[in-house]
């Protein structure tokens, strides 16, 4: 280090630079100007005798994620709730514009993890879910066709009407031709089992459908496909 200023000397000198982030030393070190007596790689010459990270040596204040001291989870989970943001979009302006306070991370999801992130809905208070999280909730493919065929529904209608009723368990998705789409999706009939029916069983299923449609169920079409004929 001999060659070298002193910690302090070099620190000031580096901060009336005006640089703002270490690609602009880098960059600044590449054009000739530095003088012999400051090092190009500050971080390795001043390690154990003052170096705090590029933001005390540039002046901005600016840490790596790698070296902030974040608040503990529960912390930043209050701090983050706190701010009432709707989803992720918000949430990463209102980190861009620099209102997340400095010792919140603005990438929770990687600070976190592990460590008890559970997701953006449970991170910003709104109880809402990625795709990805619900369809780890959702019973698989075959649980769930099993379960959908015990239902003996006959159309997508009465499926949605199923749905609505409120008897839907919180495992099987309401939209299971977007959930298993490439999980064994095979449409709704295959879904539903109405294509592979044995003759009494059909049966016994178009006289229902029927009786549902008389008595006005929603989803459920009594029409036929030509006139009643006059006797």
């Amino acid at each position: 280090m001999g060659k070298f200023l002193p910690f302090d000397e070099a620190l000031a000198a580096a901060q009336s630079l005006g640089l703002a982030t270490q690609k602009e030393w880098e960059a600044w070190c590449k054009e000739g100007v530095r003088p012999p007596n400051m090092p190009s790689h500050p971080n390795n010459t001043y390690k154990d005798g003052g170096w705090q990270g590029w933001g005390h040596w540039l002046g901005t204040g600016n840490q790596s994620s790698h070296t902030k001291r974040f608040l503990p989870f529960d912390s930043a989970l209050a701090v983050a709730r706190s701010a009432n943001l709707p989803n992720f979009a918000a949430w990463r302006v209102w980190c861009k514009v620099g209102m997340c306070p400095p010792d919140v991370p603005s990438t929770p999801q990687r600070t976190y993890k592990g460590r008890g992130w559970q997701g953006w809905g449970h991170w910003l208070g709104t109880g809402s879910q990625s795709n990805k999280t619900k369809k780890e909730q959702f019973l698989p493919f075959h649980d769930a066709l099993r379960v959908a065929r015990q239902l003996r529904l006959v159309s997508y209608g009465e499926w949605k009407v199923w749905c609505r009723s409120g008897a839907r368990p919180a495992n099987m998705p309401a939209r299971p031709d977007q959930t298993y789409v490439h999980d064994g999706w095979s449409g709704w009939e295959h879904f539903l089992q109405h294509a592979s029916l044995g003759p009494a069983l059909a049966l016994a299923v178009v006289h229902r459908t029927v009786k549902r449609a008389a008595a006005g169920c929603p989803g459920v079409s009594g029409k036929s496909g030509g006139k009643r004929r006059r006797r």
